[in-house]
């Protein structure tokens, strides 16, 4: 349909009449005309005349940064309770202190070394059951003129450094990796160093 709006409609003289009062109202009423038209179109193709633009689909995806600020974070399985308990500490009257034993409460074929001057006191404090039992015997020196034992409970013990030299304090027990199963595979103690002891002057 081919609509005529807002030109001058030539007057059977031959001169534009656009100013005059009928033509002036068809151009007011021109757009209207122009929307029902529109609007009958629309009706009929079931789309827009205006614009045949869609937005794009919502995402049907959630975010991780949104599901880890969401949803509350599981429980960890995984969770280990450990009953590591290093077997002995030694701590000397100057202040220094040793550790003996694994984590698992083995004795390995080596051992940390202390060092300290003559005259210098070692307390042990060994790990335990709670009735106070203990968990393993009480290391012994073996040379116990250059440090001696002067002091033994079940789980404590105190040694005095003497005289300088070194020497080994030794526990004997069955988790100490040298130790062996007899026939009939029952577990046999062996010796391990627990400490080495340097005495200076």
């Amino acid at each position: 349909m081919h609509m005529n709006c807002g030109h001058a409609i030539p007057s059977p003289s031959g001169k534009p009449t656009v100013n005059s009062p009928r033509h002036r109202g068809m151009r007011i009423a021109c757009p209207v005309v122009a929307l029902v038209v529109a609007a009958l179109v629309s009706g009929c193709t079931g789309k827009s005349a205006t614009s045949e633009s869609k937005s794009p689909p919502a995402s049907s995806h959630t975010s991780a940064s949104a599901v880890s600020a969401s949803a509350p974070m599981p429980a960890n399985s995984q969770t280990e309770i450990s009953s590591c308990g290093i077997p002995f500490r030694f701590t000397a009257s100057d202040g220094k202190s040793a550790t003996a034993g694994g984590c698992s409460g083995s004795f390995g074929p080596t051992a940390t070394t202390l060092a300290v001057r003559v005259g210098t006191s070692i307390h042990l404090d060994a790990t335990h059951e709670q009735d106070g039992s203990p968990d393993f015997p009480i290391p012994v020196p073996r040379d116990p003129r250059l440090l001696a034992l002067t002091y033994r409970t079940a789980i404590t013990a105190d040694y005095l450094a003497q005289r300088t030299g070194t020497t080994v304090l030794d526990v004997t027990t069955i988790y100490c990796s040298l130790a062996r199963q007899s026939a009939s595979g029952t577990p046999v103690a062996a010796t391990c160093p627990a400490l080495i002891v340097t005495v200076t002057p």
